[in-house]
């Protein structure tokens, strides 16, 4: 019985995985032939399904801009730069999508360490940095072995300050990557997706008005009540938004 289940879900995993590649391939050509409504609705069934990579995003992002919904379009712009953040295709048209927004936020000045350092952890994916440190922690036990193993007092020694210098990078790359998972599980930054919203000073739409923000602009959001979110902008504004006004990263 187990082997007749199994069977069938092998069965059905290659029907969907069909099913995906023709999707795409609908997607890619309605694309192609200007038909960007249509490529919207394709990449997004996708994702709706669980499906998620620097590609699709960056797709779907392509798709969005083009049908002047450019909310969106930064929205899954920043969500393939989370899996591919060195991509020069994506960080350009990320560039030119910001260009396009009503609000020019200016960002609080941070000490250069910190921003050297969110400049040093955003160079790759968690992923990325995962096999980079896989690939230096094997070295290291390479490098421990050939010290145990070897009877040539030189190659003792090459391989102690191999191990050494080694172990130095495997901490860094460690830290680098307990940071950066760190970072993507504990930071929530949002896109406003809607045309514009008024922010208020708490979650009731009868207090006082914050500020306006216009669709596009992105933000930290730091709490949330209920239907409410409360947002904080790159300037250092803070004020409380709908839930239904902005997607989450």
């Amino acid at each position: 019985m187990k082997k007749f289940t199994l069977i069938f879900l092998i069965i059905v995993s290659l029907i969907n995985a069909q099913s995906n590649e023709e999707i795409i391939s609908e997607a890619n050509n309605a694309y192609q032939n200007q038909n960007y409504k249509e490529a919207v609705t394709l990449y997004k069934s996708l994702v709706d399904n669980g499906f998620a990579g620097a590609e699709l995003f960056y797709n779907l992002g392509n798709s969005y801009f083009k049908t002047d919904q450019i909310g969106y379009a930064i929205l899954y712009y920043e969500k393939a730069l989370k899996y591919n953040p060195g991509d020069e295709d994506v960080i350009h048209n990320l560039k030119i999508a910001n260009s396009r927004t009503i609000d020019k936020i200016k960002e609080v000045p941070q000490l250069f360490i910190i921003e050297w350092i969110n400049y040093y952890l955003a160079l790759f994916s968690v992923s990325t940095w995962s096999v980079i440190l896989y690939l230096f922690y094997l070295s290291l036990i390479i490098s421990i072995g050939f010290f145990f193993l070897s009877r040539k007092i030189r190659l003792k020694r090459v391989s102690l300050y191999s191990a050494l210098i080694t172990f130095a990078f495997t901490v860094i790359f460690s830290i680098s990557l307990f940071v950066k998972v760190n970072q993507e599980t504990t930071s929530n930054y949002a896109v406003l997706v809607s045309q514009s919203v008024t922010a208020k000073n708490s979650p009731d739409q009868q207090s006082n008005d914050a500020f306006v923000i216009n669709e596009g602009t992105k933000f930290l959001i730091e709490d949330s009540v209920n239907d409410w979110g409360r947002i904080k902008l790159a300037d250092g504004k803070v004020g409380w938004i709908p839930k239904s006004a902005f997607e989450k990263i």
